[in-house]
C-alpha cells in the first residue's frame, strides 16, 4: 500500500503522528512553567516535486532550563543514536526540534531562530513551538537563505490508517 499524506488534495509541508505530537505536548505541559525542549525524528517524503516530512517520534532530551531560556544538554545529541537503535527507527532521521514558551505564545525568538539555523539548517528541518499555558502550538521553518523564519501548515495524521486528522494552515494556531 502506498503512503498517501494528503489533506484534502493539498500536499502540506508537515505531516505529524497523532501520538507524536500529543507526547510534546505533555513534556512541555509536564515542565509547567519552566522551558521544555526535545528533538523531532521522522522522514522526507516527495510527491509532484513538493517536499514534505513525517514526523513519527519525539524524544525528551536532557536539558537546562528556567522560565525564559532552555538549551540542550551536551548529552542531547548523543541520545538520537540510542532511540533509534533501541526503538526500531532505522529509516527515520532527525527532521527538527521542538521546545516550550509557558504564557509567551508561539514565535521564534532570536536565539530560536540561531539555534535553528546552527543545528537545524536544512529545508526540511522544522521547529514546533508549544505554549503549554495558552494551550496553543505553531510549526516554523527558516526563510529562504536564513533569513528569519516562517509559519507552516500541517496535518496532524492517524499513525495506522494513513489519514489525516485535522490540517491546518501555516497562518493559523492549533488549540489543544
Amino acid at each position: 500500500m502506498k503512503e498517501n499524506h494528503m489533506c484534502e488534495n493539498l500536499v502540506r509541508e508537515i505531516y505529524i503522528y497523532e501520538d507524536t505530537i500529543k507526547g510534546a505536548i505533555n513534556h512541555c505541559i509536564n515542565y509547567g512553567d519552566l522551558e521544555a525542549i526535545g528533538l523531532l525524528l521522522g522522514r522526507r517524503y516527495n510527491y509532484f516535486r513538493k517536499e514534505y516530512i513525517l514526523i513519527v517520534d519525539q524524544i525528551e532530551v536532557k536539558s537546562r532550563s528556567s522560565h525564559t531560556f532552555v538549551e540542550f544538554d551536551r548529552e542531547a545529541f548523543s541520545q538520537i543514536g540510542d532511540v533509534m537503535r533501541s526503538e526500531g527507527h532505522q529509516e527515520d532521521f532527525l527532521v527538527g526540534w521542538y521546545h516550550s514558551h509557558p504564557d509567551f505564545g508561539c514565535w521564534l525568538s532570536e536565539i530560536d531562530v540561531e539555534t535553528q539555523a546552527t543545528y537545524f539548517y536544512e529545508k526540511y528541518h522544522c521547529a514546533l513551538v508549544i505554549d503549554p499555558m495558552r494551550r496553543y502550538l505553531r510549526f516554523f521553518k527558516l526563510r529562504e537563505g536564513n533569513e528569519g523564519y516562517r509559519d507552516v501548515d500541517f496535518c496532524i495524521v492517524y499513525k495506522d490508517k494513513w489519514q489525516c486528522k485535522e490540517c491546518y494552515d501555516g497562518n493559523h494556531e492549533f488549540r489543544f
